[in-house]
């Protein structure tokens, strides 16, 4: 039972605006065009080929950083995420993002082709894909997140643009990751872990 103001309730989540609907109709198709081969249509992705965008931290994060996926590419423990900025505009990225973060019980604010559009004109000249590292040193308390998600050993808020470095890995006796297979190489480890993303 949830009441207004009762400790722990979830926050209610904004409704969509009649244009932000059609923008997430529109994402939905974007979607089954262009993504759902990889990220399949439960949004949990493909063991060895691509991560689930449900629950997921860059998926949920500041418009801008997951813009920047889209536009750019990425690279991580999974594979390769093609860049697709030069197939879609800014309309259909930022319907497909609102699709993404509303759907399958996700509460993420929805995306504006604004932001899309400043973020294409703020990374127009880079060349190559994105990291984790490089992503999440630019949202704040999304690393906080990703390394409780990625169970990494560190526990403090990385502002938007400070240099980071990222920890070393706790060391586990399973060296498996069942989900994303990630291999994580530390030489204080001196021998490569994989990450434990819970299910």
């Amino acid at each position: 039972i949830d009441w207004p103001g009762k400790p722990g309730a979830a926050s209610p989540v904004t409704p969509l605006t009649a244009a932000e609907q059609q923008s997430f109709d529109a994402g939905r198709e974007v979607y089954r065009n262009v993504c759902q081969a990889c990220h399949q249509p439960d949004g949990r992705g493909l063991e060895r080929v691509a991560p689930p965008l449900v629950g997921s931290v860059l998926t949920l994060a500041p418009a801008e950083i997951a813009s920047r996926i889209l536009l750019n590419g990425k690279e991580g423990p999974v594979g390769l995420m093609p860049p697709i900025g030069s197939t879609l505009n800014d309309d259909q990225i930022a319907a497909v993002l609102t699709y993404v973060r509303r759907e399958w019980g996700q509460t993420g604010d929805p995306v504006d082709p604004a932001t899309v559009r400043t973020t294409r004109a703020q990374t127009a000249s880079r060349t190559r894909p994105w990291t984790h590292d490089e992503l999440l040193a630019r949202g704040g308390r999304y690393r906080q997140l990703y390394d409780k998600q990625y169970k990494l050993e560190t526990n403090r808020f990385i502002n938007p643009g400070e240099d980071w470095t990222p920890e070393a890995p706790k060391p586990v006796a399973a060296s498996t990751c069942w989900t994303c297979s990630a291999t994580w190489r530390n030489p204080r480890l001196r021998r490569a872990t994989r990450c434990l993303i819970g299910p």
